[in-house]
């Protein structure tokens, strides 16, 4: 299967992807997050929109901040 690396990639939390799927960091050091296209055009659509556009849109990163950063953002939502 061939792999497609994104050089361009601004998320934290991208790993790699493939021709329909983004591999992205898991919640734990030993796994990983794998978001499923049906079609190679929405993947590359969500691809260019969040892993290399404004990630912090993204829910997958944003939830990813929220478990590994929990202590640091937590003063972030309190205003």
């Amino acid at each position: 299967m061939k792999k497609y690396e994104a050089r361009a990639a601004k998320c934290p939390f991208y790993r790699r992807e493939s021709a329909a799927v983004v591999f992205c960091e898991g919640t734990e050091g030993c796994n990983a997050i794998h978001v499923a296209f049906s079609a190679r055009a929405l993947k590359k659509k969500y691809a260019s929109a969040f892993c290399r556009g404004e990630f912090s849109e993204c829910l997958i990163a944003r939830a990813l901040t929220e478990i590994k950063y929990r202590d640091v953002t937590e003063g972030l939502h309190e205003r």
